[in-house]
């Protein structure tokens, strides 16, 4: 299972590995974030408040909890609820973090070509509405960067 953390105390991204039915160890320096993700599970499994945690200024927290494949399916999301989302715009939901310029998203998605990733990637997201640009004003600007929308974040972490 890999747990995903984002935007907790001092942790900017994290992933952890945990491994079902064995004895998972983990161990750092103090100071990296031990401590943070282990709460963060801990208050994401049990319904807890995140914000309990401590901010350092962050707009908000993500703990993104993978599903245990043997859980029962609970059909509850209707389709007008349930927007359809292309693989490309999900994948780039999943590694936008804060604001990031399109170089920086490219290379977090192993993309080299700048069209591509422009047609299938950054222009329907934006379309959408999931991702907005620091700039409206200037879209090609060398300065332009990118970030997610309330719907972006309400898409990949939903509330309950």
């Amino acid at each position: 299972m890999k747990i995903n953390v984002l935007n907790c105390n001092n942790i900017n991204q994290g992933s952890i590995e945990i491994r079902e039915n064995r004895l998972n160890i983990k161990y750092a320096m103090n100071g990296t974030g031990k401590s943070t993700i282990a709460k963060a599970i801990y208050l994401s499994s049990t319904g807890g408040d995140l914000k309990s945690l401590k901010s350092f200024d962050r707009t908000y927290y993500l703990v993104r909890l993978p599903v245990h494949p043997r859980a029962e399916a609970i059909d509850q999301v209707t389709p007008q609820v349930a927007p359809q989302v292309t693989p490309q715009v999900r994948a780039l939901l999943d590694v936008i973090i804060n604001e990031m310029d399109r170089e920086s998203l490219q290379q977090a998605l192993g993309l080299k070509a700048r069209k591509n990733f422009r047609l299938l990637y950054l222009t329907p997201a934006l379309d959408a509405g999931y991702i907005e640009m620091t700039e409206p004003n200037s879209p090609k600007s060398p300065t332009q960067k990118y970030r997610l929308t309330e719907k972006g974040m309400e898409l990949i972490c939903p509330k309950p």
